[in-house]
């Protein structure tokens, strides 16, 4: 009998995988989506520990806001959040 350590098919192995240091997580290769000037905004993966059943998606994003006033940067973030909150809600039921 092996301990030999399985990974999904998703997960990005080398260094970018975890599940045998630090945090104990399979990791994927990020993905990311560049915004309308080029730049990535979005970065998407994939994590899992080995005690999880099922992988988590990690979203980060960086967004350029709009406006230089405070109280409309305060109302985009608000309405950002709202909108993401509502994506998240409708695709986990």
């Amino acid at each position: 009998m092996t301990n030999e350590l399985v990974h999904p098919g998703w997960c990005a192995r080398n260094y970018r995988c975890t599940v045998s240091r630090l945090d104990g997580r399979h990791r994927s290769a990020a993905v990311c989506f560049p915004a309308a000037d080029g730049r990535p905004t979005t970065v998407v993966s994939l994590s899992q520990r080995p005690t999880e059943r099922t992988p988590v998606v990690e979203v980060r994003l960086r967004i350029r806001l709009s406006s230089r006033d405070e109280s409309r940067q305060a109302e985009q973030i608000r309405q950002l959040l709202d909108r993401l909150n509502a994506a998240v809600r409708e695709m986990t039921g």
